[in-house]
């Protein structure tokens, strides 16, 4: 072969790889195989149905969809997505730019901590995938983005993916009522504001006081009476549900500093240690400074304290 007929051979070969590294190596990605494969349908074909929570419910997140697999099984374990810039595409952009131009291919799994309490923190999966089934049988894709405020992602999402509209909001619906059921902030004590705690920018975890009557110094019968008023409802509540009462009573505390206004929270606190308690203080009481997304209140039994001088 001539120097004419080496370079000619040479420089089609640079074609032919600078072309493969524009439309892929021809080979079909293992990817959209792995979800096209479980879904029996053409990416085209499949339908993302999405619902979006505060970074705090990540655990949740992770808890109802682990207890959705538990009720109808794992069909394709979990997979990831690998390349490109995850952080500023969908899900389904990361896939429908891996068919067309191979830049994202299966990969491990993505996970992350978050805090379970003020001392207690689990693994949840940041960006992954699982194969299961819809409760009619069809199959169905569930996944897990969680929030990442570092590229302005300040939500977790839960996202479905089937071949029908009506099959994944029906999965997507029975993996919310599982996280309220699995709840892990019910029996919490919690606070709203701006924490370092585990890096949490808003929910903070604390520690459930433990106080005796001993130590809360007030006048004769006053402390009796707070705990009739709290206490008591609380241990008779199914006899108040039983009997159509509402489980509903305000308590305001007033006095001047160094009353015992927040000690006396703080043992009531404690004489209730299964009741989910809210701290709000300060620009945190007005509406506008609340949570918008707290599901179901009255299913985690949510209890504010207030105290006023």
């Amino acid at each position: 072969m001539g120097s004419i007929e080496r370079d000619l051979a040479t420089d089609i070969a640079r074609i032919v790889r600078a072309t493969a590294d524009e439309v892929g190596d021809g080979r079909p990605s293992e990817l959209i195989e792995r979800v096209t494969g479980h879904l029996g349908a053409q990416l085209p074909e499949v339908v993302v149905v999405t619902r979006s929570w505060p970074m705090w419910e990540h655990a949740n997140i992770q808890r109802g969809v682990d207890a959705y697999l538990a009720e109808h099984g794992t069909l394709v374990d979990w997979f990831g997505i690998a390349g490109g810039q995850r952080s500023h595409e969908d899900l389904i952009g990361m896939l429908v730019t891996a068919r067309m131009r191979g830049t994202y291919e299966l990969g491990a799994v993505d996970f992350a901590t978050t805090a379970i309490g003020p001392d207690q923190a689990t693994e949840a999966v940041q960006l992954g995938l699982v194969g299961t089934s819809a409760p009619g049988g069809e199959p169905v894709l569930l996944a897990i983005r969680g929030s990442n405020v570092q590229w302005g992602l300040e939500q977790c999402r839960l996202e479905v993916l089937a071949t029908s509209r009506v099959t994944a909001t029906e999965v997507r619906d029975r993996v919310e009522r599982l996280m309220a059921e699995h709840d892990l902030l019910r029996g919490q004590v919690v606070a709203f504001g701006t924490s370092e705690h585990r890096g949490n920018e808003l929910l903070t975890f604390l520690p459930r006081p433990a106080l005796t009557g001993e130590e809360v110094v007030l006048p004769d019968g006053v402390l009796d009476a707070i705990e009739r008023h709290t206490v008591g409802i609380a241990e008779h509540g199914e006899r108040l549900l039983a009997a159509g009462q509402h489980l509903k009573r305000g308590l305001l505390l007033h006095g001047l500093p160094g009353t015992g206004k927040t000690h006396t929270v703080r043992y009531l606190m404690g004489r209730l240690p299964d009741t989910t308690v809210i701290i709000l203080t300060g620009t945190a009481i007005s509406s506008s400074a609340r949570p918008r997304s707290w599901r179901g209140g009255c299913s985690r039994a949510w209890s504010c304290w207030r105290t006023s001088t």
